[in-house]
């Protein structure tokens, strides 16, 4: 019945159903938020640890995320001469951060 329910006609007033994020998968890649431009200011200095330098440009310009049991973002930062990766994961509220992986010396074209 709760299946039937939500894909029958009751929910008429709708021209196209709505989209909602798959748990586990990855969304593609976007141009950032201002929220997650803030994530990226917030932990700047822990993804700066991560990749063992320290960057005087750091641009975050491109965004992917995971839904889990809280989230993994995917970001993609310019850095000046190249870019790098870096996973983070916020955990459920009250939210934390943890930088998991950083990738350094990527280029703007490379894939996660």
């Amino acid at each position: 019945f709760f299946f039937s329910f939500f894909s029958s006609s009751h929910f008429s007033n709708q021209s196209q159903p709505t989209t909602m994020p798959l748990c586990g998968g990855v969304s593609t890649l976007r141009a950032p938020s201002d929220e997650e431009k803030g994530i990226i200011a917030q932990i700047k200095g822990d993804i700066e640890a991560k990749a063992g330098s320290t960057f005087d440009t750091f641009e975050l310009v491109a965004v992917a995320t995971q839904v889990v049991a809280g989230t993994n973002f995917f970001f993609k930062i310019n850095v000046g001469d190249s870019h790098i990766h870096a996973k983070v994961f916020r955990s459920l509220p009250p939210f934390s951060f943890t930088v998991n992986v950083v990738e350094t010396g990527k280029s703007a074209e490379d894939a996660f």
